[in-house]
């Protein structure tokens, strides 16, 4: 015998008991016109006044054609009516399934990094900027000639020194638990050394906007030099940061330089001043005064 699949929708199913009206149709309309008749058969007895019997069976008869007849939206009205119901007492309330949420912070991260602002920190509006900014005038670069004749000075100085070489130590790649107060670093003979130890013996300025290191370079008589030009060197005698100094002699590098050692070259004028040299531990240091013999 072959199966057939046993209807899912089997209770929506309405029979037409009373001709072509179904049970609840035929209910409606009886309800709404007996019970406007019970008014109708007192107002034929005299108990009631037209004014009052007539308009209620007319109310009452109508809402009951209306719930037995009239379809809504392809709904029968008393459908229709309680579905209206239901949706403005009761909002539909959607959530959203299978999407991870970020949290408050991550949110406000992600905001930050979209719609908040490309200056690294607000309070380096005035300081200098570092070497490729397009702001910046041509002037200040140091040309490639100048570089190379620099170079070959720094060569002849080192190959004249018999202890120039210097040796950097590996830096310790474990995390130290205890630090311990580290030794001034020994330097080359007829070198300047500038060390967060040997800060003692320049003047220095201090600069709550300079989160990087600066320079403020003096002429002999001690007034301002504005025409120097300050570059600092790796120790692959790239040069990481070279700028012109400014009104007031001062040169800042807003950029914090790593913990290594470095060499100051300094060109005034006719004169190149190359016998410095620089050794950061990696933390801000203040504005240090240079004076130019």
């Amino acid at each position: 015998m072959k199966q057939h699949p046993i209807p899912q929708n089997i209770l929506d199913i309405e029979f037409k008991l009373f001709t072509r009206f179904t049970v609840r149709e035929f209910v409606y309309m009886a309800v709404g016109i007996g019970f406007g008749g019970i008014f109708l058969y007192f107002f034929t007895k005299g108990q009631l006044p037209g004014i009052i019997a007539i308009p209620i069976f007319l109310v009452s008869s109508g809402i009951g054609l209306f719930l037995g007849l009239v379809p809504i939206n392809d709904q029968k009205a008393d459908s229709f009516l309680k579905n209206y119901i239901v949706a403005i007492t009761n909002p539909t309330q959607r959530v959203w399934k299978n999407e991870k949420m970020l949290n408050k912070e991550e949110l406000t991260d992600e905001l930050e990094m979209t719609h908040g602002s490309m200056q690294r920190n607000p309070n380096e509006a005035g300081s200098a900027k570092i070497v490729g900014a397009d702001s910046l005038p041509t002037s200040q670069f140091i040309d490639n000639p100048l570089q190379k004749e620099l170079d070959a000075e720094e060569e002849t100085r080192l190959a004249a020194i018999g202890t120039g070489k210097v040796e950097t130590q590996p830096v310790p790649q474990q995390p130290q638990t205890e630090a311990k107060k580290a030794e001034p670093p020994k330097s080359a003979p007829n070198m300047i050394l500038i060390s967060r130890e040997t800060l003692s013996n320049f003047g220095t300025i201090q600069s709550g906007t300079n989160p990087g290191v600066g320079f403020q370079v003096n002429n002999s008589d001690g007034t301002p030099n504005s025409e120097a030009i300050i570059a600092i060197k790796g120790n692959a005698g790239n040069v990481i940061f070279a700028q012109k100094t400014d009104a007031n002699g001062i040169v800042i590098m807003s950029k914090t330089l790593d913990s290594n050692r470095y060499r100051l070259v300094i060109q005034s004028k006719d004169k190149t001043y190359s016998n410095i040299e620089l050794v950061s531990d990696g933390k801000p240091l203040p504005i240090i005064k240079l004076t130019l013999g």
